[in-house]
């Protein structure tokens, strides 16, 4: 899938700025347009009695709704400080949201409501959305909903570590099961795998024969794109694969692992499997993960 449009989610903290460098750093390989967002709360949506005509919950209710808005306000105004800013440093033009031209350029805008619906409705026509792994303090309600948006979003996640790194997509690492969720991803992240100086197809298995079964499918369809990875194979009988991934990416050097988000939605709560948590939890590399 080529990458044409890609939104990052800011929030007006420190976070914003490796997330922004990561974005911009895929945009320049693939002349892509950087759409940021903030997401201002909406008293409304926690306030039901806001409207009641209640003289006293009134009251309390405007004081909450002020102080919401002031805080929004102040937060949207550093996001939009921190994306100009960034945009300078790195020599993108910054343009209006709404602007029809094509090419690299970033832009910002704000919206609102509650965070996990906004974000599925703004990801409905982008290529791919960027975000971080831990973002701290009031930033963590992103990483709450980051695991929803894996599996509800029809688009590729590219996950930041919390540190700047010096390169995405040199080195790439496609984590290959036969699965859906693995398919997916691949599909997903094609449009990176030509600006890539190595691409590994690495699949753990039980033994040899089952793993060079497996590859086929991969290698079949990256080769018809003109993509020709090398191959590994880990032989693990039983372990933590998140944990195997990791540690070969560490010793590898790879700076981009591509992957499936596994998991299923059981009593309305998103529950991921152990590989996927694995990475969410302890990746120093940028990953791609897709649904």
């Amino acid at each position: 899938m080529s990458i044409h449009r890609m939104l990052v989610p800011v929030l007006g903290h420190d976070s914003d700025r490796p997330t922004l460098e990561a974005a911009i750093q895929i945009a320049r390989r693939v002349d892509a347009r950087v759409e940021t967002v903030f997401v201002r709360a909406d008293p409304a949506k926690v306030l039901p009695t806001a409207g009641l005509g209640f003289s006293g919950v009134g009251v309390v209710a405007s004081d909450i709704i002020y102080a919401v808005n002031k805080a929004s306000d102040e937060l949207a105004e550093k996001a939009r400080a921190k994306v100009a800013a960034v945009a300078q440093e790195c020599g993108i033009p910054m343009v209006a949201h709404g602007d029809l031209t094509s090419g690299l350029s970033i832009s910002f805008h704000q919206d609102k409501g509650i965070l996990l619906p906004v974000l599925q409705h703004e990801t409905r026509l982008v290529d791919l959305m960027v975000v971080a792994r831990t973002p701290e303090g009031a930033t963590k309600e992103l990483a709450h909903v980051l695991p929803s948006l894996l599996l509800a979003s029809k688009r590729p996640i590219l996950i930041t570590p919390d540190d700047p790194v010096e390169s995405i997509g040199d080195h790439v690492v496609i984590a290959w099961t036969s699965s859906d969720e693995a398919a997916s991803a691949l599909r997903q992240a094609r449009g990176l795998l030509p600006y890539a100086k190595k691409v590994e197809v690495v699949i753990i298995a039980e033994d040899q024969a089952s793993a060079n079964a497996e590859l086929v499918e991969p290698l079949t369809y990256l080769a018809a794109h003109g993509i020709h990875p090398e191959q590994r194979v880990i032989i693990e009988k039983a372990g933590n694969a998140g944990a195997t991934l990791l540690d070969y990416c560490d010793e590898s050097g790879a700076d981009l692992l591509v992957m499936g988000a596994y998991g299923h939605s059981r009593a309305r709560e998103f529950v991921f499997g152990g590989a996927t948590r694995e990475v969410l939890h302890r990746a120093g590399v940028p990953v791609l993960m897709a649904h």
